[in-house]
């Protein structure tokens, strides 16, 4: 688990991050699941040739 520096409620949101597959934003995702979002982690491009996966703990 990630320590957030702030105390954020994103029960019942939904969050797009696009870049998911990179460092700074799969971070960023995973910080939104921490903090209750449903996320749509999505790669910088949708186009790619080889199969994306999300990172477990993201399912």
């Amino acid at each position: 688990m990630l320590d957030l520096p702030l105390n954020v409620d994103f029960s019942g949101k939904v969050v797009v991050v696009t870049g998911a597959g990179g460092v700074l934003c799969g971070a960023m995702a995973r910080a939104f699941a921490q903090a209750g979002a449903k996320v749509a982690a999505l790669p910088q491009s949708i186009y790619l040739e080889v199969p994306y996966a999300l990172p477990a703990e993201m399912m």
